[in-house]
């Protein structure tokens, strides 16, 4: 998977993921992530890119009753959803249609600790803002 914006926005890079209407963007260090996803075992790595072309095809309802993909994390404001496959972490937000990856993470236990999950909370309002600064029609 190559990242490649073609908005000319810095910050705000979408995956090529599918040509579903929903993009799915990473907001912040789009070569870290790049990086990262490049470090995960073949098998994982093909079953998350699959899985994130999946979740770019679905409605948001779908998404949520398949909660051992992703799921919404109770108590979370701005809301932050998790995208799970084997031991990848995606924390993201929702913006419209639009999913945007806001932290990512390998974990080997279930519970994510609290400071990813605040993390993701402070860059879901960062990217809050920058959007509505930048890129008003998103």
């Amino acid at each position: 998977m190559s990242l490649n914006s073609g908005n000319g926005i810095s910050r705000l890079v979408r995956l090529p993921v599918s040509d579903a209407e929903r993009g799915i963007y990473v907001f912040g260090d789009s070569e870290a992530f790049a990086d990262w996803l490049s470090q995960i075992q073949r098998p994982s790595k093909l079953v998350l890119t699959a899985a994130l072309d999946s979740i770019a095809r679905y409605s948001l309802s779908d998404l949520t009753r398949a909660g051992h993909l992703f799921k919404k994390l109770a108590g979370t404001e701005p809301p932050i959803y998790e995208i799970r496959k084997n031991q990848a972490r995606l924390l993201c937000c929702m913006m419209g249609a639009n999913i945007v990856i806001l932290h990512w993470l390998a974990k080997k236990k279930d519970k994510l600790a609290p400071e990813d999950v605040k993390k993701a909370e402070r860059l879901a309002r960062e990217v809050f803002s920058y959007v509505e600064k930048n890129w008003p029609d998103f």
